[in-house]
């Protein structure tokens, strides 16, 4: 807005129903998610669309654009993107060295959560010692505190949460789902089936800089699932 004027500063039209965007740190870029199926990214002094890429070849609209912010005031531009879909597939995009100039590469395809028709969301942990590399984790997550059979994080003592790169999504079931994205590409895998709500979970979002995650349900309860650092199961 342009508090100068009367009406909007600027407005961009799109051919498709908008359900996600992510404002560039830049300020002059807009990336959008539709329900055509397409990312685009807008140059707000141009007015236009810069870039246009079809997400998947049958045009399944895009529920959810999210970025991997690093925490900590760090203010780079992020460099990965994870894309829900409705065709129950997540897709990982690397934006390059300088997004948004350069353009998105598909690394990783994530399965196994539930996404057609519904407006599901993800979100990024992304560790302050995180750095690309070939080592594969291997961890047994989440559950909130409140349950009495709940299962905790474990992993092994060189490779830290601090040190990974994670995604969670909500789903279109009773689940949050958490994945391993911090490997080479094509690696990306389920670690864990967060388990707890009892209807479908519609978002889902991590501190900024802790490994601890929120998620919402249509069940009416928000749950908090924290990692166990000891790396055992509580009883």
């Amino acid at each position: 807005m342009d508090i100068r004027k009367p009406d909007n500063a600027l407005k961009f039209k799109n051919d498709g129903m908008i359900n996600s965007l992510y404002i560039c740190r830049d300020g002059q870029n807009i990336i959008t998610g539709d329900s055509n199926g397409y990312l685009k990214t807008w140059d707000i002094r141009a007015g236009s669309a810069l870039q246009s890429l079809l997400n998947e070849s049958t045009k399944k609209p895009i529920s959810c654009v999210a970025v991997s912010k690093r925490g900590h005031g760090n203010d780079e531009e992020p460099r990965y993107m994870a894309v829900n879909s409705y065709d129950n597939v997540i897709r990982i995009y690397d934006r390059g060295i300088e997004p948004p100039k350069t353009q998105l590469k598909l690394i990783h395809i994530l399965k196994g959560y539930k996404n057609k028709g519904w407006p599901i969301k993800s979100s990024y942990f992304f560790g302050k010692d995180y750095q690309y590399s070939t080592q594969r984790l291997t961890y047994d997550i989440y559950d909130d505190s409140q349950m009495d059979s709940a299962d905790h994080v474990v992993y092994e003592k060189d490779k830290p949460l601090e040190a990974s790169l994670l995604l969670a999504t909500g789903s279109a079931d009773p689940y949050a789902y958490l994945y391993n994205v911090g490997g080479p590409e094509e690696t990306g895998e389920l670690i864990q089936r967060l388990e707890g709500h009892t209807d479908f979970v519609y978002a889902v979002d991590f501190h900024p800089f802790e490994p601890i995650l929120a998620s919402c349900s249509a069940d009416c309860i928000i749950k908090i699932w924290a990692p166990n650092a000891k790396g055992k199961k509580k009883g």
